[in-house]
């Protein structure tokens, strides 16, 4: 930044950095949220004989550590756009549109997942209510 050196920050300079906060929280927290949960969808799988939808087998296919990786580029890449010397309008590009991405990917992940889930569930509830009758 250029307090550091002794010079004024643009506004431009601090709308970039408050607009870095948020977009590297949602991305940090998103990826944590989606690579958590993998291991308990792989072991969900083993149960229920449901498909799975091709959603959720993307991120399944592209395991643990690819998604950190995808999550950790949608943080780094608004701190460096940030950070670095860049022409106004990235610096407030950058962490906008890599906030949406991750929160995006999310959103299409968790969505899939979820209805997968009722699908199972709803699946699983007919099959015992068959073996009761």
């Amino acid at each position: 930044m250029k307090a550091w050196l002794g010079e004024p920050i643009t506004r431009a300079e601090a709308i970039a950095w408050a607009l870095l906060v948020p977009a590297v929280l949602v991305a940090v927290s998103s990826g944590w949220a989606v690579v958590g949960s993998l291991s308990a969808v792989r072991k969900l799988m083993r149960n229920f004989e449901t498909p799975v939808p091709s959603e959720v087998e993307f991120y399944l296919g592209v395991g643990e550590l690819k998604v950190a990786l995808l999550f950790g580029i949608c943080a780094l890449v608004p701190i460096v756009a940030v950070a670095t010397r860049q022409r106004p309008w990235v610096k407030l590009a950058a962490p906008v549109v890599f906030g949406v991405i991750a929160y995006s990917m999310l959103h299409y992940y968790s969505t899939s997942s979820s209805e997968w889930l009722r699908a199972a569930a709803r699946a699983e509830l007919d099959t015992l209510a068959g073996e009761r009758r």
